[in-house]
Protein backbone atom coordinates (compact mmCIF):
# COMPACT_ATOMS: atom_id res chain seq x y z
CA UNK A 1 0.00 0.00 0.00
CA UNK A 2 0.99 3.26 -0.81
CA UNK A 3 2.29 5.00 1.93
CA UNK A 4 1.00 9.17 2.13
CA UNK A 5 3.50 11.83 4.05
CA UNK A 6 0.88 13.96 5.64
CA UNK A 7 1.55 17.37 7.00
CA UNK A 8 0.61 18.12 10.35
CA UNK A 9 0.94 21.06 12.86
CA UNK A 10 2.24 21.53 16.24
CA UNK A 11 0.38 23.47 19.16
CA UNK A 12 2.28 25.45 21.63
CA UNK A 13 0.16 26.73 24.07
CA UNK A 14 1.43 29.89 25.97
CA UNK A 15 0.84 31.49 29.15
CA UNK A 16 -2.79 32.35 30.29
CA UNK A 17 -2.34 36.68 29.64
CA UNK A 18 -4.53 39.87 29.99
CA UNK A 19 -2.92 40.78 26.47
CA UNK A 20 -4.78 40.74 23.45
CA UNK A 21 -2.02 39.32 20.96
CA UNK A 22 1.76 37.98 22.99
CA UNK A 23 4.77 38.70 21.81
CA UNK A 24 6.21 35.25 20.23
CA UNK A 25 9.83 33.47 20.87
CA UNK A 26 12.30 35.75 19.23
CA UNK A 27 14.18 32.58 17.59
CA UNK A 28 11.35 31.64 15.79
CA UNK A 29 11.70 30.71 11.91
CA UNK A 30 9.13 31.49 9.12
CA UNK A 31 8.93 28.14 8.08
CA UNK A 32 7.74 27.14 11.93
CA UNK A 33 4.92 24.82 11.58
CA UNK A 34 4.21 25.57 14.99
CA UNK A 35 0.37 27.53 15.79
CA UNK A 36 0.66 29.13 18.89
CA UNK A 37 -2.57 29.17 21.38
CA UNK A 38 -2.81 31.68 24.24
CA UNK A 39 -6.22 31.89 26.83
CA UNK A 40 -6.64 35.87 26.79
CA UNK A 41 -8.75 36.91 30.18
CA UNK A 42 -9.77 39.94 30.94
CA UNK A 43 -12.85 40.78 33.68
CA UNK A 44 -12.79 44.02 34.01
CA UNK A 45 -15.62 46.56 33.07
CA UNK A 46 -13.68 49.61 33.08
CA UNK A 47 -12.61 50.41 29.50
CA UNK A 48 -9.11 49.59 28.66
CA UNK A 49 -6.86 49.69 24.94
CA UNK A 50 -4.86 46.74 23.57
CA UNK A 51 -2.21 47.62 20.89
CA UNK A 52 -1.04 44.85 19.18
CA UNK A 53 2.26 44.44 17.40
CA UNK A 54 1.95 43.64 14.17
CA UNK A 55 3.39 40.19 13.65
CA UNK A 56 4.52 39.67 9.35
CA UNK A 57 4.20 35.76 9.38
CA UNK A 58 1.31 34.89 11.08
CA UNK A 59 -2.47 35.33 10.79
CA UNK A 60 -4.14 35.77 14.00
CA UNK A 61 -7.34 33.80 14.86
CA UNK A 62 -9.39 34.83 17.72
CA UNK A 63 -12.09 33.31 18.93
CA UNK A 64 -14.47 34.60 21.60
CA UNK A 65 -15.69 33.25 24.81
CA UNK A 66 -17.48 35.35 26.37
CA UNK A 67 -20.10 38.10 25.45
CA UNK A 68 -17.96 41.55 25.43
CA UNK A 69 -18.03 45.24 24.18
CA UNK A 70 -15.76 46.96 22.15
CA UNK A 71 -14.41 49.19 19.19
CA UNK A 72 -10.92 48.85 17.32
CA UNK A 73 -8.97 50.26 14.46
CA UNK A 74 -7.42 47.94 12.00
CA UNK A 75 -5.20 49.47 10.00
CA UNK A 76 -6.15 52.88 10.31
CA UNK A 77 -9.85 51.93 9.74
CA UNK A 78 -12.47 52.37 12.64
CA UNK A 79 -14.82 49.47 13.24
CA UNK A 80 -17.75 50.97 15.42
CA UNK A 81 -18.77 49.11 18.56
CA UNK A 82 -19.40 45.91 18.44
CA UNK A 83 -21.25 43.44 20.82
CA UNK A 84 -20.13 39.78 20.00
CA UNK A 85 -21.77 36.25 21.60
CA UNK A 86 -19.64 33.45 22.53
CA UNK A 87 -18.19 32.25 19.10
CA UNK A 88 -17.21 35.12 17.09
CA UNK A 89 -14.35 34.85 14.94
CA UNK A 90 -11.99 37.56 14.72
CA UNK A 91 -8.89 36.80 11.35
CA UNK A 92 -6.47 39.25 11.49
CA UNK A 93 -3.82 39.17 8.00
CA UNK A 94 0.22 39.41 8.85
CA UNK A 95 1.46 42.27 9.24
CA UNK A 96 -1.98 44.25 10.61
CA UNK A 97 -2.27 47.32 12.83
CA UNK A 98 -5.01 46.55 15.87
CA UNK A 99 -6.29 49.33 18.16
CA UNK A 100 -8.85 47.64 20.68
CA UNK A 101 -10.93 49.31 23.44
CA UNK A 102 -12.82 46.44 25.41
CA UNK A 103 -15.82 48.13 27.63
CA UNK A 104 -16.97 45.06 29.40
CA UNK A 105 -15.11 41.20 30.15
CA UNK A 106 -13.84 39.97 27.82
CA UNK A 107 -12.06 36.71 27.22
CA UNK A 108 -11.23 34.56 24.08
CA UNK A 109 -8.42 32.10 22.49
CA UNK A 110 -5.83 33.41 20.07
CA UNK A 111 -4.27 31.10 17.47
CA UNK A 112 -1.23 32.47 15.87
CA UNK A 113 -1.07 30.48 12.16
CA UNK A 114 2.02 30.64 10.57
CA UNK A 115 1.37 31.71 6.91
CA UNK A 116 4.17 29.09 5.40
CA UNK A 117 1.92 26.47 7.03
CA UNK A 118 -1.40 27.67 5.88
CA UNK A 119 0.37 27.35 2.27
CA UNK A 120 1.65 23.78 3.02
CA UNK A 121 -1.50 22.54 4.42
CA UNK A 122 -3.62 24.11 1.47
CA UNK A 123 -1.05 22.89 -1.25
CA UNK A 124 -2.36 19.42 0.52
CA UNK A 125 -5.38 19.88 0.77
CA UNK A 126 -6.24 21.48 -2.90
CA UNK A 127 -3.80 19.25 -4.34
CA UNK A 128 -2.13 21.76 -6.73
CA UNK A 129 0.22 24.91 -6.33
CA UNK A 130 -1.91 27.62 -3.71
CA UNK A 131 -1.09 31.05 -5.35
CA UNK A 132 0.04 33.34 -2.00
CA UNK A 133 -3.28 35.28 -2.30
CA UNK A 134 -4.86 31.98 -0.81
CA UNK A 135 -4.73 32.40 2.69
CA UNK A 136 -7.36 33.49 5.03
CA UNK A 137 -9.90 36.50 4.17
CA UNK A 138 -10.00 39.38 7.11
CA UNK A 139 -13.26 38.74 9.57
CA UNK A 140 -14.64 40.97 12.06
CA UNK A 141 -16.95 39.57 14.93
CA UNK A 142 -17.69 36.61 12.54
CA UNK A 143 -19.90 33.19 14.12
CA UNK A 144 -18.46 29.91 14.10
CA UNK A 145 -19.61 27.86 16.60
CA UNK A 146 -17.54 25.13 15.37
CA UNK A 147 -14.03 27.37 15.94
CA UNK A 148 -15.47 27.68 19.03
CA UNK A 149 -15.75 24.21 20.18
CA UNK A 150 -12.53 23.18 18.60
CA UNK A 151 -10.27 25.79 20.50
CA UNK A 152 -12.24 25.00 23.84
CA UNK A 153 -10.87 22.07 23.31
CA UNK A 154 -7.42 23.65 22.96
CA UNK A 155 -7.59 25.05 26.22
CA UNK A 156 -8.50 22.02 28.10
CA UNK A 157 -6.56 19.18 27.11
CA UNK A 158 -4.25 17.90 30.04
CA UNK A 159 -0.76 17.67 27.72
CA UNK A 160 0.29 15.90 30.88
CA UNK A 161 -2.42 12.87 30.17
CA UNK A 162 -0.61 9.91 27.71
CA UNK A 163 -1.54 11.19 23.83
CA UNK A 164 -2.36 15.17 25.36
CA UNK A 165 0.19 16.77 23.12
CA UNK A 166 -0.83 14.42 19.93
CA UNK A 167 -4.15 15.35 20.62
CA UNK A 168 -3.68 19.12 20.96
CA UNK A 169 -1.34 18.70 17.56
CA UNK A 170 -4.31 16.80 15.58
CA UNK A 171 -6.84 19.51 16.81
CA UNK A 172 -4.62 22.04 15.20
CA UNK A 173 -4.43 20.61 11.83
CA UNK A 174 -7.84 20.13 11.91
CA UNK A 175 -8.42 23.90 12.70
CA UNK A 176 -5.90 25.00 10.16
CA UNK A 177 -8.11 22.80 7.52
CA UNK A 178 -10.91 24.19 8.32
CA UNK A 179 -9.70 27.76 8.09
CA UNK A 180 -8.89 26.76 4.92
CA UNK A 181 -12.26 25.05 3.48
CA UNK A 182 -14.04 28.13 5.04
CA UNK A 183 -12.07 31.21 5.02
CA UNK A 184 -9.57 31.36 2.34
CA UNK A 185 -9.40 33.12 -1.00
CA UNK A 186 -11.10 30.22 -2.51
CA UNK A 187 -13.38 28.95 -0.38
CA UNK A 188 -16.73 28.76 -0.98
CA UNK A 189 -18.98 31.93 -0.90
CA UNK A 190 -21.64 31.77 1.84
CA UNK A 191 -24.51 34.33 3.42
CA UNK A 192 -22.16 35.12 6.05
CA UNK A 193 -19.64 36.65 3.55
CA UNK A 194 -21.64 38.04 0.87
CA UNK A 195 -18.51 40.23 -0.64
CA UNK A 196 -17.11 36.76 -2.33
CA UNK A 197 -18.09 36.17 -5.95
CA UNK A 198 -21.58 34.42 -6.56
CA UNK A 199 -21.65 30.91 -7.15
CA UNK A 200 -23.06 31.63 -10.72
CA UNK A 201 -20.59 33.70 -11.81
CA UNK A 202 -17.44 31.37 -10.70
CA UNK A 203 -19.91 28.48 -12.67
CA UNK A 204 -20.03 30.68 -15.70
CA UNK A 205 -16.10 30.82 -15.76
CA UNK A 206 -15.99 27.45 -15.74
CA UNK A 207 -18.37 26.80 -18.62
CA UNK A 208 -16.99 29.26 -20.30
CA UNK A 209 -13.48 27.52 -20.31
CA UNK A 210 -15.42 24.57 -21.40
CA UNK A 211 -16.42 25.78 -24.46
CA UNK A 212 -13.10 27.43 -25.05
CA UNK A 213 -11.39 24.20 -24.41
CA UNK A 214 -13.51 21.09 -25.70
CA UNK A 215 -10.81 19.68 -28.18
CA UNK A 216 -8.69 19.59 -25.49
CA UNK A 217 -8.74 17.07 -22.07
CA UNK A 218 -10.29 19.17 -19.00
CA UNK A 219 -9.92 17.81 -15.51
CA UNK A 220 -12.29 18.19 -12.39
CA UNK A 221 -8.85 20.33 -11.09
CA UNK A 222 -8.75 22.70 -14.14
CA UNK A 223 -12.17 23.35 -13.74
CA UNK A 224 -11.99 23.96 -9.75
CA UNK A 225 -9.18 26.04 -10.69
CA UNK A 226 -10.57 28.10 -13.49
CA UNK A 227 -13.58 28.93 -11.19
CA UNK A 228 -11.41 29.48 -7.81
CA UNK A 229 -12.78 27.03 -5.75
CA UNK A 230 -11.81 23.27 -3.98
CA UNK A 231 -12.48 20.46 -6.36
CA UNK A 232 -15.20 19.30 -3.94
CA UNK A 233 -17.23 22.19 -3.07
CA UNK A 234 -16.87 22.96 -7.63
CA UNK A 235 -18.35 19.84 -8.22
CA UNK A 236 -21.44 20.13 -5.46
CA UNK A 237 -21.67 24.07 -6.66
CA UNK A 238 -21.95 22.96 -10.16
CA UNK A 239 -24.23 20.64 -9.87
CA UNK A 240 -26.74 22.57 -7.79
CA UNK A 241 -26.35 25.58 -10.63
CA UNK A 242 -26.15 23.98 -13.86
CA UNK A 243 -28.50 20.30 -12.61
CA UNK A 244 -25.67 18.19 -13.83
CA UNK A 245 -21.78 17.14 -12.55
CA UNK A 246 -19.39 18.75 -14.43
CA UNK A 247 -18.51 15.45 -16.59
CA UNK A 248 -21.70 14.93 -17.48
CA UNK A 249 -22.08 18.86 -18.83
CA UNK A 250 -18.64 18.67 -20.43
CA UNK A 251 -20.19 15.77 -22.44
CA UNK A 252 -23.48 17.04 -23.58
CA UNK A 253 -21.05 20.51 -24.67
CA UNK A 254 -19.51 18.20 -27.20
CA UNK A 255 -21.96 16.29 -28.24
CA UNK A 256 -23.68 19.92 -29.00
CA UNK A 257 -20.75 20.97 -30.88
CA UNK A 258 -20.69 17.78 -33.12
CA UNK A 259 -24.34 18.14 -33.84
CA UNK A 260 -22.88 21.54 -35.19
CA UNK A 261 -20.53 20.39 -37.10
CA UNK A 262 -22.25 17.40 -38.58
CA UNK A 263 -25.18 19.97 -39.93
CA UNK A 264 -22.92 22.60 -40.99
CA UNK A 265 -20.24 20.47 -42.64
CA UNK A 266 -19.30 17.06 -44.74
CA UNK A 267 -16.63 16.02 -42.83
CA UNK A 268 -16.15 12.54 -41.51
CA UNK A 269 -16.97 11.22 -37.97
CA UNK A 270 -13.13 10.67 -37.91
CA UNK A 271 -12.52 14.21 -38.50
CA UNK A 272 -14.90 15.56 -36.13
CA UNK A 273 -14.58 13.29 -33.13
CA UNK A 274 -10.79 14.59 -32.23
CA UNK A 275 -12.27 18.42 -32.93
CA UNK A 276 -14.70 17.81 -30.18
CA UNK A 277 -12.42 16.06 -27.60
CA UNK A 278 -13.34 12.47 -28.06
CA UNK A 279 -10.48 10.09 -28.98
CA UNK A 280 -11.80 8.61 -31.72
CA UNK A 281 -14.59 7.83 -34.00
CA UNK A 282 -16.18 5.20 -31.92
CA UNK A 283 -15.84 7.15 -28.36
CA UNK A 284 -17.99 9.69 -30.16
CA UNK A 285 -21.00 7.00 -31.43
CA UNK A 286 -21.37 6.07 -27.72
CA UNK A 287 -21.46 8.94 -25.92
CA UNK A 288 -23.78 10.85 -29.08
CA UNK A 289 -26.18 7.59 -29.09
CA UNK A 290 -26.11 8.01 -25.01
CA UNK A 291 -27.27 11.60 -25.07
CA UNK A 292 -29.23 12.07 -28.15
CA UNK A 293 -30.54 8.11 -28.62
CA UNK A 294 -29.55 7.98 -32.42
CA UNK A 295 -26.20 7.54 -33.85
CA UNK A 296 -24.56 10.50 -35.40
CA UNK A 297 -24.94 8.88 -38.92
CA UNK A 298 -28.79 8.53 -38.39
CA UNK A 299 -29.15 11.87 -36.84
CA UNK A 300 -27.38 13.63 -39.64
CA UNK A 301 -29.78 11.76 -42.23
CA UNK A 302 -32.46 12.99 -40.14
CA UNK A 303 -31.96 16.50 -40.52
Amino acid sequence: MEEHNRSSASVVRLPEVEQWRPPLPRNLGSSDRSIFVRHYKDLRYEPREKISSPLSQFYSVGIGLRSTQFSARINGKTIPDQQPHPGALYINEPSCSLRTVFYKPAESVVLLVPVSLLIELGEECEGYHCPPDLLLRTIVAGQDRTLHTLTEALIQEDTNCPGGQLYLDTLGTAIVFYLLNHYSTIAPASQAHPFMVPGDKRIQRAQEYIDAHLKHPISLIDLAHVAGLSRMYFAAEFRRTTGLRPHEYLLRQRVNRAKHLLVTSDLSLTAIAPMVGFENAGHLCTVFKRFVGESPVRWRHLQ
